[in-house]
């Protein structure tokens, strides 16, 4: 195979400085323009319409639209992404790409940290809901396979039940979703709900696509769509509320922890886009390869 092509990197790092940068930009947009309810300031606030905000708005959909049609002018490329948990072969860590693997680390010991906190807090205080016990549980089961392949299957024969490690991610960013969802429209004033709930639904088609990958090449426009965009748009939504939430104005709660998760599966993206590779040059081996749309 070839060596990582400069594009890929280059997109990928453009993507996330991106991100940052407009994420920081949108610090200052909340904290001039957000309005916090006296009665409820930890779950009701009002982003005004206001001329930053809408100027923010516009430069995200343009930056969103440029990441599409870069992902669409790939649609002749065959990509293959690293992928540590194939059935039957196994993995020396010579050849694992050390950004993958930071990312991958990084997402088990926040998935199972975090979940065995909301387990706890369940056990504690009689305000945590059902559902959030619910969320801990699929997140301490998601954590399973990137801790398997960041510090258990190296050098190992990957078992054939390693596509249930990839199969608990998908379950766990559906309910996020729904979870979320339910939760943004009890609170019909909360006007920042866009990015968030647009992140998810990017993080669960993406976590969809990388469980399909099960020996390497993947559906470029499919995967690379929903890998960008879900680096842009958890990234913008989940920094600056976390900030916010740690060092400035909105209420410091539990949840926080789910926004730096958020953040976590954006560099897990990241990285997988990062450390892809172009095999167009190679001989296809099945018209399922070469789909790729």
């Amino acid at each position: 195979m070839k060596r990582v092509l400069n594009q890929y990197k280059i997109t990928a790092l453009s993507v996330l400085l991106t991100a940052i940068l407009l994420a920081v930009v949108r610090v200052a947009v909340l904290a001039k323009n957000v309005e916090i309810s006296a009665e409820s300031p930890e779950t009701h606030y009002l982003i005004r319409v206001g001329t930053a905000t809408v100027v923010f708005a516009i430069i995200s959909a343009i930056v969103v639209a440029v990441i599409i049609a870069w992902c669409i002018s790939m649609r002749s490329h065959r990509v293959s992404v690293f992928e540590p948990l194939v059935p039957g072969t196994s993995v020396e860590l010579s050849v694992y790409p050390s950004t993958l693997l930071f990312a991958s680390a990084l997402c088990g010991f926040m998935l199972l940290s975090s979940g065995i906190y909301f387990v706890y807090l369940f056990m504690t205080d009689s305000s945590v809901s059902l559902f959030v016990f619910i969320l801990a549980v699929l997140m301490i089961l998601a954590s399973s396979g990137y801790l398997y392949s960041s510090f258990i299957a190296k050098g190992k024969t990957t078992p054939s039940y390693s596509v249930w490690f990839k199969i608990a991610p998908v379950f766990m960013a559906i309910y996020w979703l729904m979870y979320e969802f339910v939760e943004q429209n009890k609170y019909a004033i909360n006007s920042s709900a866009v990015y968030h709930i647009m992140g998810l639904v990017c993080l669960m088609l993406f976590l969809t696509y990388d469980a399909s990958n099960v020996r390497g090449a993947v559906r470029t426009v499919r995967y690379f769509a929903t890998a960008l965009l879900s680096v842009f748009l958890l990234i913008i939504d989940a920094l600056p509320h976390m900030l916010l939430s740690c060092f400035w104005m909105l209420k410091l709660d539990m949840f926080v922890l789910l926004d730096a998760i958020a953040i976590v599966f954006a560099l897990y993206a990241f990285s997988k886009i990062f450390t892809a590779v172009d095999i167009s040059s190679e001989p296809d081996v099945s018209e399922k390869n070469s789909d790729t749309l």
